[in-house]
């Protein structure tokens, strides 16, 4: 029995998972799990490195102590990157992806860069937040401190680096990160050199499943553990969860967390009008594969007002299942919604600058957060198979948002898609696979889908229930337009 360890660390918490492969199936299964929080500090919103590395050893302490493993992988999130000095010192807290201090950031650089020109070569975000503009932002702000750069590494990569003390880029996440080239996979020199960005502070770029070196003689006294080996697995979890998952031509992917990643895989880009007008970007996948996806809200405002409100999910979920249907709806999309605090106060004022009624109750509310979602996944989904020329019919659903069971049910009808809802871990599930796919058990990303499908078999959600749906998204997207997003 080969067992593995994947570390997950997603936006608001990590965790930790072991692997079990006996050759024919997979098994996975929680070992840990603690909170990530951001924090305010020095008039800007950072991650909390130090205490992400301090977890991820003691995830690793706890693993080993469980059982000996064969190698270890770290997923994050895809925004945020780290500046190293000459001696591999950090040389500031990696920002958040909702930080706001170099808000505007993006569209200086495409003053340089053109912002037409940008997307048709890479595909990739525009937003400020992508690692490229953040290091833009860097050195036309913060020069002594950029001066001071050797090395630049994306979050999964970083954490990997202060466990090993090996520096690799891997390719998916730091595609995410706007610095590789998505044809040729390699540095993207060109862009980085017009933006005063010197294509040497990438270290070498790997591909997912490369050996990454070891946990170092420090931390493994530091933990009492063996020379753990390290695997780069596909270091953006979207990337991950998408190896989790049957990936015909005619299903798309929808990752359900923080973030609703809707979205579709193949071998092609696409960077006409149509996808830059509706937001989708095109990210690496490993083994040559496109990840085509659209951005959308998850559980961000959901969770937001679940704070606010004190009460269990479960407790929110029956309030709102009684709700009245289609009350007052609102744009996910919205920049109001997108950073915390007064999460209510603000879906107030917006439904009263639409004309909507406001919810007069805890469960109305929800609702109204919960049916906005499902609008905004089919709006998304219709645009997609324009764009796209594909015929979808599946949604293959994972990760947290598979426990809502409203949810669900509300995008099942809103869609008219056929739901699959997968392993609600296919990111800790994807890194496992890349691993296995290292160490040559697996062949390719054909076989890790095989082996996930064979392994957790999906349960389908079919519905003929679409009373109300076909006006709401009709209203729906004459709310988006009103205030200024389709």
């Amino acid at each position: 029995m080969l067992r593995t360890v994947a570390i997950d660390m997603g936006g608001s918490g990590s965790r930790a998972f072991e692997g079990l492969y006996d050759g024919g199936r997979l098994c996975v299964r929680e070992l840990a799990r603690m909170k990530n929080e951001a924090v305010q500090l020095g008039g800007a919103y950072v991650w909390d490195l130090p205490r992400l590395v301090q977890d991820a050893k003691d995830y690793l302490a706890y693993a080993c102590a469980a059982g000996s493993a064969a190698s270890f992988g770290i997923d994050t999130w895809g925004a945020s990157m780290g500046m190293l000095d000459a001696n591999g010192e950090l040389l500031a807290l990696p920002r958040h992806y909702r930080d706001q201090s170099y808000r505007g950031i993006a569209e200086e650089a495409f003053a340089k860069i053109g912002k037409t020109a940008f997307f048709e070569r890479m595909g990739c975000s525009l937003e400020d937040n992508i690692a490229l503009f953040q290091c833009y932002a860097n050195r036309l702000y913060a020069p002594e401190r950029f001066a001071a750069v050797r090395h630049v590494l994306m979050c999964a990569d970083l954490i990997r680096y202060f466990l090993t003390g090996e520096m690799q880029a891997e390719e998916t996440i730091t595609g995410t990160g706007g610095f590789i080239d998505p044809f040729s996979r390699t540095c993207n020199e060109a862009v980085m050199q017009t933006l005063g960005i010197p294509p040497t502070l990438l270290p070498p770029i790997v591909s997912s499943g490369t050996n990454a070196g070891r946990l170092s003689a420090d931390v493994c006294r530091e933990l009492g553990v063996p020379p753990l080996r390290a695997m780069a697995v596909a270091g953006h979890d979207t990337a991950s969860a998408t190896l989790a998952l049957p990936m015909g031509r005619r299903d798309a992917f929808l990752i359900l967390g923080t973030w609703g990643l809707l979205g579709i895989t193949g071998d092609q880009m696409f960077t006409d009008e149509r996808v830059y007008a509706h937001n989708c970007v095109n990210e690496l996948n490993p083994q040559g594969e496109i990840r085509f996806l659209r951005n959308i809200p998850g559980f961000w405002i959901y969770n937001q007002c679940a704070h606010e409100m004190r009460k269990s999910h479960e407790a929110l979920i029956r309030e709102a299942e009684a709700a009245k249907p289609f009350g007052a709806l609102i744009d996910m999309e919205n920049p109001c919604f997108f950073t915390g605090g007064n999460m209510r106060g603000r879906i107030a004022a917006y439904l009263t600058d639409t004309g909507q009624p406001i919810p007069e109750t805890d469960g109305s509310l929800i609702r109204c957060i919960l049916e906005s979602m499902a609008l905004k996944y089919r709006c998304a989904i219709e645009d997609m198979r324009a764009d796209t020329d594909r015929d979808i019919q599946w949604l293959n659903i994972t990760g947290g948002g598979v426990r809502n069971p409203l949810l669900l049910r509300m995008i099942a009808e809103a869609t008219g898609c056929r739901i699959r809802v997968c392993a609600p871990d296919g990111s800790a599930v994807g890194n496992i696979l890349m691993q296995l796919m290292g160490m040559g058990e697996i062949r390719n990303i054909e076989e890790a889908r095989e082996l996930a499908v064979r392994s957790f078999p999906a349960r389908e959600i079919e519905t003929e229930n679409s009373a109300g749906w076909e006006e709401a998204c009709l209203r729906y997207r004459r709310i988006c337009i009103m205030r200024g997003r389709a």
